[in-house]
């Protein structure tokens, strides 16, 4: 009886996690992004309230409400973009 194995690795410098949106493409973000959209979000915004979860609010609803706060919170360019990136990609709907 012969045993027939195969298998394929695939090697990706940049993982990425998809976040998909209600009506909007696929879209993937990088993990580093996602990690460092976590670690602002869990610092800078949790400062002044409670930390809402990603799935308490839809996409739109994120992108309307990050960049209000990230002027609040004086987050530069790339950090509001790592925080809606890991928002975004847990949101709701």
């Amino acid at each position: 009886m012969a045993l027939f194995v195969s298998g394929v690795v695939f090697v990706n410098c940049s993982p990425r996690i998809a976040a998909t949106t209600t009506g909007a493409p696929k879209t993937e973000y990088p993990l580093a992004q996602l990690e460092s959209g976590k670690a602002i979000w869990s610092g800078a915004c949790t400062k002044c309230h409670k930390g809402y979860e990603p799935a308490s609010h839809t996409a739109k609803q994120w992108e309307r409400i990050v960049p209000r706060m990230a002027k609040k919170a004086k987050l530069d360019e790339r950090q509001s973009a790592d925080v809606l990136a890991y928002l975004i990609s847990g949101a709701a709907g």
